[in-house]
């Protein structure tokens, strides 16, 4: 009967040894999994898939390397140029939830604000239409043929550009 008993306690005891090293490891599993799987949808911030200037290389990498540095640095330098646009912007984003919030509510500073965040959006856009257009004329068309059959260049076309990379 005693060896019974001391059977029973050493299973008990390597159960024990077991349970806490399992658990943990489940546990380290499945937080590994959401952690991963939520980094690998939003890498570096809201609909951006890579470091800065990630997509560009990407776009751009069938060309030559002088001509991706070269085309690299028109972007970088519109990108700082903008930066200032940008700003504007985000303020006007202050002003209209304020304006919008207020009360009594002033309909036409709300109109005035939204026309101004619209007018410089639409700056923003032109800038950076005068840029594409800008950088596709300094390519052959063999290159800008490549540069067009990237499937980064297509989606970014087909869905305006801030959806580009996720899954269907």
């Amino acid at each position: 009967m005693s060896k019974d008993i001391k059977t029973g306690e050493l299973a008990k005891r390597s159960w024990k040894r077991l349970i806490l090293p399992v658990s943990l490891a489940l546990n380290l599993l499945f937080v590994g999994a959401i952690v991963g799987a939520g980094w690998m949808r939003n890498k570096h911030g809201g609909g951006f898939a890579g470091p800065p200037g990630f997509m560009v290389k990407y776009m751009l990498r069938h060309l030559p390397d002088d001509k991706q540095r070269s085309i690299f640095d028109q972007i970088t330098e519109h990108r700082e140029g903008q930066r200032s646009k940008r700003r504007e912007i985000k303020g006007f984003r202050v002003e209209f939830r304020k304006a919008l919030k207020g009360e009594p509510f002033n309909a036409e500073l709300v109109r005035r604000v939204a026309q101004n965040m619209h007018r410089v959006r639409g700056e923003l856009v032109g800038a950076k239409m005068e840029l594409f257009v800008k950088v596709l004329a300094q390519l052959t068309p063999e290159e800008r043929q490549k540069v067009m059959e990237s499937r980064f260049f297509r989606r970014l076309l087909n869905r305006g550009g801030r959806q580009h990379f996720q899954r269907r």
